[in-house]
């Protein structure tokens, strides 16, 4: 799995979506070539593909804990709430554009637990 990124924008779409969403740190690589190529291929514009890549960065982030060891920290939320604000930017950045709303279908499900689920509708024990 590659990382590549030339620092121009302009070279390529790979890089513009990159220098979009803030996974250009080559010490910090959080999307490989792939996972930004799919993104670039799932849809018809390359803000829209940074917003959905920003997405699988937080989806990254949101499994890193905070880690304290002796009096240094490393608060890792902060981070997470950074890329939160950087995928509000490109929705407005779309919106913007005239691009209509970026959805989140994947993150709109059924949910598992409901109220009276666990209710005995016919009283028996």
């Amino acid at each position: 799995m590659a990382w590549n990124y030339s620092g121009d924008p302009a070279a390529s779409d790979l890089d513009y979506v990159r220098y979009k969403c803030g996974d250009t740190n080559t010490l910090d690589q959080l999307l490989t070539d792939e996972e930004v190529a799919f993104e670039i291929s799932q849809t018809d514009s390359l803000l829209k593909a940074a917003y959905n890549s920003t997405r699988a960065i937080l989806k990254v982030l949101a499994r890193r804990v905070n880690k304290k060891i002796g009096p240094a920290r490393l608060d890792l939320e902060k981070q997470y709430e950074h890329y939160q604000g950087v995928l509000k930017e490109l929705q407005t950045e779309i919106i913007e554009d005239g691009q209509g709303v970026p959805t989140q279908s994947d993150d709109i499900h059924d949910p598992i637990f409901d109220v009276g689920m666990m209710d005995n509708k016919y009283g028996v024990y």
